[in-house]
């Protein structure tokens, strides 16, 4: 039986982990990018991430706010919205089932190593 394997990239990733962010807590782009970066995420310049926030608001799945900071001039905080919680349990489903094909990709090469190690005893 034929697995599709689902279409997944670094951008949905990214999406889905600012989804997340914001499900727990809503915030600005440096409070974002400074989670990713604890996380591994190699993000020097805050503009990457404030692009990926307006194409993420350009389809719905944030919203934005300008709210006034204890710390400097305002700022524009985002907020996710029910298609950006709909959107991550889709990103979710995906990735668990690209992880069902990896794991069975795994299990093959494994497989394929005992049965050369067999060969090559023999």
């Amino acid at each position: 039986m034929k697995k599709k394997c689902p279409r997944f990239k670094g951008a949905d990733l990214l999406s889905g982990y600012l989804l997340l962010f914001l499900k727990e807590k809503p915030g600005h782009g440096y409070f974002l990018m400074n989670k990713l970066k604890e996380l591994g995420f190699e993000i020097n310049e805050p503009t990457v991430i404030y692009r990926h926030l307006k194409k993420m608001e350009s389809f719905g799945l944030v919203y934005s706010k300008i709210q006034p900071s204890e710390e400097g001039p305002p700022k524009k905080v985002f907020f996710i919205t029910q298609t950006g919680l709909e959107y991550l349990k889709e990103i979710i489903e995906n990735i668990k089932k690209r992880i069902l094909i990896l794991k069975e990709f795994l299990q093959e090469y494994e497989r394929s190593e005992k049965i050369e190690n067999s060969n090559s005893t023999n």
